[in-house]
């Protein structure tokens, strides 16, 4: 049994050496959702200042949370991805042109 333990201390350590950039993000964007839930329960006990104040911390954290997590998402979805050959880029910006009026 204590072998058991000692195996899941070890690999919590590990993981946790491993991910914590992943973690103190999920706890920003933690943060980030519960100041935002104190601002809605207690909207009128506090003054404009310290909604305004307690706003701007709010965006802050769960922007740079929800920011670093999307980034990590999308380098580990797409960090083996190669074009199929080297037009491809200008062929989807072609394609892209004909559907958008945004793209210049």
């Amino acid at each position: 049994m204590a072998t058991k333990w000692k195996n899941i201390i070890e690999t919590g350590k590990r993981l946790l050496k491993q991910h914590w950039q992943v973690l103190v993000s999920v706890m920003l964007a933690g943060c980030g959702i519960f100041t935002f839930y104190i601002l809605i329960a207690y909207r009128t006990y506090y003054p404009t200042e310290k909604i305004l104040y307690f706003g701007i911390l709010g965006n802050i954290l769960l922007g740079s949370g929800t920011a670093y997590l999307l980034e990590k998402g999308l380098n580990r979805k797409y960090q083996n991805w190669i074009p199929k050959e080297d037009a491809y880029y200008r062929e989807w910006r072609a394609e892209m042109k004909k559907w958008s009026i945004f793209f210049k």
